[in-house]
């Protein structure tokens, strides 16, 4: 992974990242700063930046990372989780539940995972190099809704899930053994298919009503410890979010119903923000 690191200390000032890359000379137009912040590919003072507007201080530590081979935008998702949510999985055996070509895994590995089961219903499905490496063991043909503790070799003590086309609530139940587990929510697989226009869910009370069923039909299980945004957006547009769970009997506490409220609201209106300024570049 190529890195470029840009220091100043001329000012106390505070300036639009984008317009920042482009006075010191990082690029050389605000629409490429634009592409790379968009893109994941711009670090402030060691944590992603994702909207050419933010306001950053002018003598702020930028890294630029270039030619990165991500094997899917869910590389840049989950990376963008774990920063907002301060999660580590240095030295942790991980599952990647809908692994498919790969982006959780190659975060997680990234990340300092120890070891990634990657988990998935289809087959050959998953990128070459990441078969390929020794700290994954690919998992393929294997429904989640049905899979075991005794099914793998060792103590899973983290687990990412993405899954489409279905309900993510009865994997949650089945993966009971797991004591956390990172769910990338997809309120437009949780709700009848009638809800939906050209296949989005844009209707903001049905993206609450179903957040709140996954974490009411698994709260016996798993409490609620935060919640996210997801960016890049999923399918067709759809918003996505991602919901810590962690086993009940190990939390000191868990988000009641109101702060689950403030932190989806939250997620929504930062969503909204990303989406108008990916517009303005004409994505």
């Amino acid at each position: 992974m190529g890195k470029n690191n840009f220091l100043c200390r001329t000012s106390d000032m505070r300036e639009r990242i984008d317009v920042l890359l482009v006075k010191r000379g990082i690029v050389e137009s605000r629409e490429k700063a634009k592409e790379l912040i968009i893109s994941g590919k711009v670090k402030v003072n060691g944590s992603s930046v994702l909207k050419p507007s933010q306001v950053v201080d002018e003598n702020s530590v930028i890294e630029l990372e270039e030619n990165i081979n991500y094997v899917s935008r869910g590389f840049l998702k989950i990376k963008g989780a774990f920063e907002r949510l301060n999660l580590s999985v240095e030295g942790k055996v991980c599952a990647d539940i809908g692994s498919s070509t790969g982006g959780f895994t190659q975060f997680l590995l990234s990340a300092g995972a120890k070891k990634v089961y990657a988990i998935d219903i289809g087959k050959g499905l998953l990128a070459d190099k990441l078969k390929k490496d020794p700290k994954v063991v690919v998992m393929e043909g294997v429904d989640a809704k049905y899979i075991r503790e005794e099914d793998f070799d060792e103590k899973i003590d983290f687990a990412s899930c993405d899954v489409s086309f279905t309900s993510s609530i009865p994997i949650l139940r089945n993966i009971k053994f797991i004591p956390e587990v990172l769910l990338l929510c997809k309120p437009n697989f949780e709700v009848p298919r009638k809800f939906l226009k050209d296949g989005i869910l844009k209707d903001k009370k049905l993206i609450f009503l179903a957040i709140k069923k996954v974490v009411s039909q698994v709260e016996d299980i798993f409490w609620v410890q935060n919640i996210t945004f997801s960016f890049p957006l999923g399918s067709s547009g759809n918003m996505e979010f991602f919901i810590l769970f962690k086993k009940r009997e190990l939390c000191e506490r868990k988000l009641d119903e109101g702060e689950i409220d403030v932190k989806v609201q939250e997620s929504i209106y930062e969503l909204e923000r990303l989406i108008q300024e990916e517009k303005k570049l004409g994505f």
